[in-house]
């Protein structure tokens, strides 16, 4: 698999646990989605408020994605890949040494753990809150940045 669909299906997987987040806090998962009785609201002028869980936020300044300029943001993005990457590296062996299905799914736990640290001593680095990032990789993925090969 390569790395870029590597990472759309790690993008999915995060804005899917941003969703479940929202709506474990406050909401179900229909009002998150703007389900009202069934029906999905698909006009504008019935909710102004409405924002959808998948769509990046509007700065004041279009220059501007999770309160960050966009080249910090691009390179926030690319860093946290690279980080993540890092974890599928280091985690490999422990997958080609798989055979059965409960090492497959150590091997499966511990790349996730160390994704999640690596991803976090990054966002810290750069002072991003999840909340961010979130937004930010939304935007990365949206505009098709070029991810960092495997190395």
């Amino acid at each position: 698999m390569s790395s870029k669909w590597f990472w759309v299906i790690i993008a999915i997987g995060t804005i899917s646990m941003i969703v479940v987040g929202m709506s474990l806090h406050n909401k179900t998962v229909k009002e998150s989605f703007g389900v009202v009785d069934n029906s999905v609201s698909t006009s504008i002028e019935e909710d102004k408020t409405q924002v959808t869980p998948f769509s990046t936020k509007k700065s004041p300044e279009a220059e501007t994605v999770g309160g960050l300029s966009l080249e910090k943001a691009k390179q926030v993005f690319k860093d946290v890949c690279a980080a993540e990457d890092r974890a599928m590296r280091e985690a490999e062996p422990m997958y080609s040494a798989a055979q059965t299905q409960e090492k497959l799914t150590e091997a499966v736990k511990y790349e996730r753990a160390l994704a999640e640290k690596y991803r976090s001593e990054v966002l810290a680095q750069y002072g991003i809150t999840k909340e961010q990032w979130a937004e930010i990789l939304t935007w990365g993925v949206k505009q098709g940045i070029e991810l960092p090969s495997l190395q």
